[in-house]
């Protein structure tokens, strides 16, 4: 999926000026992720959605369709100009979406998370056609994702190239038989998977390293971004990504904001550890730390109108604790302020019952939200529910604890923790004194 990714940023400099030679910059400053990058990255978070979901259920197809969906238009409309397609792009802002029979590679360059999910050919298979299918339903379209799973699949499974260069072939009619130096010179800009998806695999098959695999997918020229992208998904199976290299590439995306850990998460959790331990792999660290204005949106990466009333700011990859606050409100704050929380709440000198109410409103719904490289956090729908949010919300802090309420609403501002804190105790003390 790196090995993806990479390739992607390697390729994009060169997809509208081809260089017909091996020789060139490999990444530099402006070797930026495109739409290959986003729609692997929302691929991977939809495997994310249904890995707790069982292949056997008859949910789990329906359940990982419909999470397919919903990723690509969350990351497509967080990430609008990164290179999609048309067609894609009336796809994307349609407000009944339906697959469009595309056999572009578009379903080719984002499934390479797919050859790592699965635990058998058959699975794999089955898994590349639902994640091809909410727009490449084209047979075309759907061989070229299956196509590309089934060998990262088989790679990983201890497969040779020749292996796996029989059974695309036999399986799916592709021509690997072609050679680089025959194909480049007269090859030009194909978007098709039966056009391009050969041409990426047969670069790996040539390729020595999993630098000579990308410097020869982008020397074929073309759609430079997605033949390299296809082709390092491959060869990240089988050769260790240079340390220089992933460096290079993570400063970028550190650099330019674009994607953050919380994207990477299916990488670092579920690819890594199935990779071959011999290639040294590390996880994939993209250190980040402009600080931003927070912003709220909904699971569907609808963005809130969000008041800011709190001086802090917050760097990609944050995590912040959000549980149901006082009346139609919400508590924000930070992981270690959630701590100190916790601890005043049970410092409060009510009795069992009202200590357990207390624990159950207040710790036990807290949920955890990671902010992405614009500072934005995802709010569950149950709590957007519980405050009536909607399309506005108001958040109003103190240091590292804040409130947050819908912006239709006037609420009775808790400033802070210790202000919640007295508040409590008043109220533990008139429990008590109705007691006498």
């Amino acid at each position: 999926m790196i090995g993806a990714i990479i390739g992607d940023m390697v390729g994009s400099l060169y997809e509208g000026n081809n260089i017909k030679d091996k020789r060139f910059f490999f990444l530099t400053k402006y070797s930026l992720p495109t739409d290959d990058t986003i729609m692997t990255i929302a691929i991977s978070k939809a495997l994310c959605d249904c890995q707790d979901i069982s292949m056997d259920s008859e949910y789990f197809d329906e359940m990982l369709y419909k999470a397919c969906i919903n990723r690509m238009v969350s990351y497509g409309k967080q990430y609008p100009d990164v290179g999609y397609g048309g067609r894609f792009k009336k796809w994307l802002n349609a407000s009944d979406r339906k697959p469009y029979e595309s056999y572009g590679n578009g379903s080719a360059m984002r499934v390479a998370p797919v050859g790592w999910f699965c635990d058998s050919l058959e699975d794999t298979l089955r898994v590349a056609r639902i994640t091809a299918l909410p727009t490449h339903n084209h047979p075309e379209g759907i061989k070229g994702a299956q196509a590309v799973s089934a060998g990262i699949f088989l790679l990983r499974t201890g497969k040779t190239k020749e292996e796996v260069k029989q059974y695309i072939s036999d399986t799916f009619g592709y021509d690997l038989d072609r050679r680089i130096d025959d194909i480049r010179p007269s090859y030009t800009f194909h978007v098709s998977c039966q056009r391009s998806v050969p041409e990426a695999i047969i670069a790996f098959l040539e390729g020595t390293s999993y630098e000579d695999v990308v410097r020869t997918a982008v020397s074929i020229g073309g759609d430079s971004d997605t033949i390299a992208c296809i082709a390092g998904s491959l060869a990240e199976v089988i050769y260790p990504i240079p340390a220089e290299i992933r460096k290079s590439a993570a400063e970028n995306l550190s650099a330019y904001q674009m994607i953050t850990n919380s994207d990477l998460i299916y990488y670092n959790s579920t690819v890594l550890p199935k990779k071959n331990k011999s290639l040294g792999e590390q996880k994939f660290d993209i250190r980040n730390n402009v600080k931003r204005e927070i912003c709220l949106c909904t699971e569907d990466g609808r963005k809130i109108v969000t008041n800011i009333k709190w001086n802090r700011k917050i760097r990609a990859d944050e995590t912040l604790i959000v549980t149901k606050g006082f009346g139609r409100s919400l508590f924000m704050m930070s992981k270690a302020e959630f701590v100190r929380f916790n601890e005043m709440l049970m410092s409060i000198g009510f009795g069992a019952r009202e200590q357990k109410l207390l624990k159950k409103i207040f710790i036990e719904e807290e949920v955890e939200v990671i902010a992405d490289a614009e500072g934005q956090v995802m709010i569950p729908s149950w709590l957007l529910e519980h405050a009536e949010i909607t399309s506005e919300a108001v958040i109003k802090g103190v240091g590292d604890f804040a409130q947050v309420w819908s912006g239709s609403e006037e609420i009775d501002f808790v400033g802070g923790i210790e202000e919640l804190r007295i508040r409590l105790m008043l109220q533990a003390a008139l429990v008590e004194v109705g007691k006498v």
